[in-house]
């Protein structure tokens, strides 16, 4: 299996690594939403894991430009992207998150069980 984490936060980029890799999980890591959505442009993943707000590029506006992209190279391939939130602003509902294209939203504590979950 294989995940892309997105986050401005070494922290949170090691915390979920090391879950992932002693599961066994080839993880690749991006600093912001700008370099994710290259890597994303060269590659499919089980599960891409971002971060909201970030320099550069936020989580928002990387897996909306995602999609579009993905519509016309992709057609019949839907990445699964869950957004992973520290604090959630008022304007932030579940729905902000799946209009702008994530499948759902995660809180960056996210248990281990639920996060093997998302890969397996």
């Amino acid at each position: 299996p294989t995940a892309l984490i997105v986050d401005d936060m070494l922290s949170i980029i090691l915390q979920l690594s090391r879950t992932l890799k002693k599961a066994g999980v080839h993880v690749v890591t991006a600093r912001n939403g700008k370099e994710a959505l290259e890597i994303l442009k060269d590659r499919t993943f089980d599960v891409v894991l971002s971060d909201i707000h970030m320099p550069v590029m936020g989580g928002l506006d990387m897996v909306s430009a995602y999609r579009e992209w993905e519509k016309e190279h992709r057609p019949n391939h839907r990445q699964k992207v869950y957004a992973l939130t520290g604090t959630v602003k008022e304007d932030e509902s579940m729905d902000t998150f799946i209009k702008a294209g994530f499948d759902s939203k995660m809180s960056k504590g996210i248990p281990k069980n639920e996060l093997l979950s998302l890969v397996s």
